[in-house]
């Protein structure tokens, strides 16, 4: 991880994005994962973080189901996974998706 000097994470919980930025309570069931993303932080690089709508990223919102499906803990993807990378293109493209708001 030391080539990484600028990290924007992407999260379509915006609780969770003002957790990691406004802090956590001690007693919040997330406290120990937010503890561990506030020391990675820390390192030597550029982090920010942002709230996104799961229908602008398409990537983060597979990236998360898939997050659902292994073990808890760090993990780097060096590449983009193979069931991913057709949206990677459509993200890169700016191809747009309904948000399902009902009017």
């Amino acid at each position: 991880m030391k080539d990484l000097t600028r990290v924007m994470f992407e999260s379509d919980s915006a609780i969770a994005v003002d957790l990691i930025l406004k802090g956590c309570p001690r007693n919040h069931p997330c406290e120990a994962i937010i503890t561990c993303i506030n020391r990675l932080k820390m390192q030597d690089w550029e982090v920010s973080f942002q709230h996104t709508y799961r229908q602008v990223n398409q990537v983060a919102n597979w990236i998360a189901s898939y997050a659902l499906t292994i073990p808890t803990g760090i993990h780097i993807l060096h590449i983009p996974p193979p069931c991913c990378i057709s949206l990677l293109w459509q993200d890169s493209a700016g191809v747009p998706f309904s948000r399902g708001v009902p009017f």
